[in-house]
């Protein structure tokens, strides 16, 4: 379709079937990897081939390490200490950017690097080097510590939202650089404890001092109470032990390691409680040194003996282990671990840093969405992309629900936000862009756990923050395809296998205006412009535009 003939309908079979091509190749491999994970069970599987390789250009100060990386893969190795380091890594070697005490460090608002320094939480450009700000008072206000000392636990945490929390500090700050109160949790010894992970439910999750010595809980802030933390300790299930660190993987496992081990829990189905991780085949099990979260998605865990292995609890309750190559890395314990946007594990041991000796993945990863979503669709408008509602597992426990919101991705920041609430929630519900406006169009309303389609259309104003109702479609409508071309946004499809008018609307018109259907029943496809052509795979049949 173009501005000129606007319904001039064209298959092109051959653009059909190179693209089918592709397809079924990715649909053979995703479901081929399915029967791997789910036939094979307890296994561990053969190290890779990627050795490690040495960076040793510096000799790392002794101390705590992390890595930070932002969202144009720029990579980062901090280490805490009196004689602590930041600095900028590169395929070759470091390149120091701030020496001296160091307690933490994280990634702030448009790349710049948040650390606690002696006296004060700054903030640098690591682009200019020469423009540090002071943040105390934006983490403490009229409360500020004498000196950083005081600050017991210096763990930063940068959620999906860019919220920066810190923990022992009343205040934590948002993306926009306004404050809020952190939340407190009385009964315990560190009254501000801060997220450390989130699972693709929502739910971000946290390990707390309890009182009794070198005991930990976990607590909990779900979506549906945010404002509030769920702590689980002995008493509650979560099991006795000297833990360090917990993550959560890509299939939304909570993992949690340390002196004592390795132990997960599933946040579908909590009553089943924590898990002790097996000690099978080559993996040992004992002690964990460090964990991390690996380029697929699953919990990668350094043992104190310098294995490194990737797990993964998917799997009917057997769990899948995959043994890192460790070769190249000196045999002992590893001081910190990360695997980078570009796929490649990063160690630090021995005070030297090495790298696996692999290509980088053609893909980068970005932050995740605050939470899991599908069926839905997006569109960008100004550097943000807005996508609409959908439906997936949520809270916790995580049960199916559908969403009203637009979630939005800022592109330079690397964070997300959400919209307020629709009037009403949806999934497969289309999104266009007509007149800076953020239109939602359809898609099918839960109520009562029953599912229908709805001809509800609501405007974004990205501006204002608000909503607005649009012109109803002239018939309930879901999984549709949408296109704006020479300012007027088209919607196509979809009554579900039912050939359906094309409506269009301009900016100011009040109602839609009726089209010719498409040649075909268009649904659970989508399209794209180019050259003011839109163009629309049909299943089965092809391109058409």
């Amino acid at each position: 379709m173009n501005s000129k003939a606007p319904f001039d309908y064209q298959v092109s079979l051959k653009n059909f079937y190179l693209n089918m091509k592709g397809n079924y190749i990715v649909m053979f491999v995703f479901v081929f990897a399915i029967l791997i994970n789910s036939t094979t069970g307890q296994q561990v599987l053969p190290a890779d081939a990627n050795k490690f390789i040495s960076l040793g250009a510096i000799h790392l100060p002794d101390g705590s390490a992390r890595f930070i990386e932002d969202n144009q893969g720029n990579l980062y190795l901090t280490i805490a200490g009196k004689y602590g380091i930041i600095a900028k890594v590169s395929d070759t070697g470091l390149n120091p950017l701030v020496n001296g005490y160091i307690k933490g460090a994280t990634l702030g608002k448009n790349g710049a690097i948040w650390y606690i320094g002696q006296k004060k939480i700054h903030s640098f450009d690591p682009f200019k080097r020469n423009n540090s700000e002071d943040l105390t008072s934006l983490f403490f206000e009229d409360q500020e510590p004498k000196d950083t000392d005081s600050i017991t636990n210096s763990f930063f945490y940068r959620d999906r939202f860019g919220t920066i929390w810190l923990s022992d500090a009343p205040f934590r700050v948002n993306s926009d650089m306004t404050n809020r109160p952190n939340l407190a949790v009385n009964s315990y010894k560190r009254l501000t404890p801060i997220p450390q992970t989130t699972d693709p439910f929502g739910n971000m999750w946290g390990l707390i001092v309890t009182d009794e010595k070198d005991n930990m809980a976990i607590a909990v802030l779900s979506p549906d109470k945010p404002d509030h933390w769920n702590v689980f300790n002995k008493s509650k299930g979560f099991p006795v032990g000297k833990w360090n660190v917990v993550v959560a993987d890509i299939f939304g496992f909570i993992w949690v390691s340390g002196t004592d081990g390795l132990c997960y829990f599933d946040p579908r189905i909590p009553e089943n409680g924590w898990h002790s991780f097996p000690s099978i085949q080559q993996y040992s099990g004992g002690e964990v040194a460090l964990m991390s979260v690996s380029a697929m998605g699953h919990a990668l865990v350094a043992l104190k003996t310098g294995e490194i292995f990737e797990v993964d609890g998917n799997s009917a309750d057997r769990p899948l282990i995959r043994s890192v190559n460790t070769s190249g890395l000196p045999k002992s314990k590893i001081d910190g671990l990360y695997s980078d946007r570009f796929g490649r594990i990063w160690v630090v041991s021995q005070n030297n840093l090495f790298r696996q000796d692999k290509l980088i993945q053609d893909w980068l990863s970005l932050t995740s969405m605050p939470y899991a979503s599908h069926d839905v669709f997006g569109v960008e408008c100004k550097g943000k992309i807005y996508i609409p509602a959908g439906a997936a597992n949520h809270g916790l426990p995580a049960v199916s629900r559908n969403f009203d919101c637009l979630q939005i991705y800022d592109i330079k920041n690397d964070c997300w936000d959400l919209s307020p609430p629709m009037s009403i929630n949806r999934r497969y519900s289309n999104v266009g862009l007509l007149d800076g406006k953020i239109w939602v169009i359809g898609g099918y309303e839960k109520i009562n756990g029953k599912e229908s389609k709805t001809h509800l259309v609501e405007i974004f104003d990205p501006v204002t923050r608000s909503w607005a109702t649009g012109p109803d479609l002239d018939l309930p409508r879901a999984e549709t395809v949408t296109a704006t071309v020479a300012n007027r946004l088209y919607v196509f499809g979809s009554n579900s296998d039912e050939m359906v008018c094309t409506l269009s609307i301009s900016a100011g018109e009040k109602q839609w205006r009726t089209e010719p259907a498409a040649p075909y029943a268009i649904l659970q496809t989508d399209g794209c412009v180019h050259n003011d052509k839109v163009y629309i795979m049909i299943g089965g049949v092809g391109l058409i535009m």
